[in-house]
């Protein structure tokens, strides 16, 4: 989620840009009317027709819908914010980690999933899934011992 945030920050700056450019350019053409530069200003005016073009374009793409519609793409599409790859490691008696490819009878094998994030940290992580049912009594159950405790 924070990709799409820095992007739609990205986008709104991108907007106050253009509107300030926007400004200059009109006020540019103010002066130069006053001095009667035709040349400057057909120069001017086609610069504002451009950042106002960009404008227009970027306020559609700011537009509630448009917003819902990119945040739905861009939550299709998880690979972009965070990758998981599974990972298996044979580890002897000691804790040592042995190479993959030895058929050590001593050796364990651990599977794990590496989870990295957008910031591309990674992390060892195990997938599990916890049927609500017990979840539930697991918090009441923590809610009653934490009744009936006292801290003194």
């Amino acid at each position: 989620m924070r990709s799409f945030r820095t992007h739609l920050d990205d986008a709104r700056a991108r907007r106050q840009e253009l509107r300030e450019g926007s400004a200059v350019e009109r006020d540019q053409i103010a002066v130069l009317r006053g001095q009667g530069t035709v040349v400057e200003i057909d120069h001017h005016t086609r610069r504002l027709e451009e950042l106002e073009k960009n404008l227009s374009d970027i306020v559609e793409t700011l537009q509630a819908e448009e917003i819902v519609a990119a945040l739905a793409n861009f939550l299709m599409v998880p690979e972009t914010a965070m990758q998981i790859v599974p990972v298996t490691l044979k580890v002897d008696r000691t804790g040592i980690i042995t190479p993959g490819g030895s058929d050590d009878s001593d050796a364990d094998t651990l599977s794990f999933q590496q989870f990295t994030g957008r910031d591309r940290r990674s992390y060892m992580v195990l997938i599990a899934c916890i049927r609500r049912d017990d979840a539930a009594a697991a918090v009441s159950e923590m809610k009653d011992l934490q009744r009936r405790s006292l801290i003194i």
